[in-house]
């Protein structure tokens, strides 16, 4: 059973994919799943999925009928074998270093019952790097609901997948399918 199980929902994505799983496979920590998650794609993210599921047997795919990305991520939180969940976007990727740093941190912290490992992340628009919007500090103004919902975007943004998550975190919890964005900050 592998240790990280990483989820990638796409829907019609086939021109980013490659990218998002090579950064996968090119990972330094070698436990992992990557669960693919084809949302009812209509271009060739199927074809690109089935791909990699051919040259890496770490590399499953799952179809399913169009339901959004929560749906599509909820799906693969219903695949998972490992400990340890990451989730990646299907248009974005990971440095190879993601996981070995995480579950290292993890692992120093398993004495204190920490759950998350949340790691730095660079913003490319066009493949030209962003400056960050946040401090790098956490306060904990940022922690209540409307902050999370309504200002993360503005003044302090963590993207999913800089989370390696504990697996139990998720036993009775579910991404909501009715919402239309924000829907991975309602954890």
């Amino acid at each position: 059973m592998p240790k990280v199980s990483i989820i990638v929902p796409c829907y019609n994505q086939a021109q980013f994919l490659d990218e998002a799983l090579q950064s996968v496979l090119d990972q330094t920590y070698i436990d992992w799943e990557c669960i693919i998650v084809n949302d009812g794609s209509t271009d060739h993210t199927e074809e690109v999925a089935q791909r990699w599921v051919s040259k890496d047997s770490r590399f499953v795919c799952l179809k399913k009928e169009n339901g959004g990305l929560s749906s599509a991520r909820n799906a693969g939180l219903e695949a998972v074998k490992g400990e340890y969940i990451q989730f990646l976007d299907s248009d974005d990727w990971i440095a190879n270093t993601k996981l070995e740093l995480s579950i290292n941190m993890l692992q120093e912290a398993f004495d204190n019952n920490v759950k998350i490992a949340i790691s730095n992340f660079r913003r490319f628009i066009n493949k030209v790097e962003e400056p960050m919007l946040n401090s790098g500090i956490l306060k904990d103004e940022f922690f209540n609901f409307d902050s999370i919902l309504y200002k993360w975007d503005d003044t302090f943004t963590i993207p999913i997948h800089c989370g390696l998550f504990e697996k139990t975190l998720f036993q009775n919890f579910k991404f909501p399918e009715e919402l239309g964005a924000k829907e991975d900050w309602i954890m």
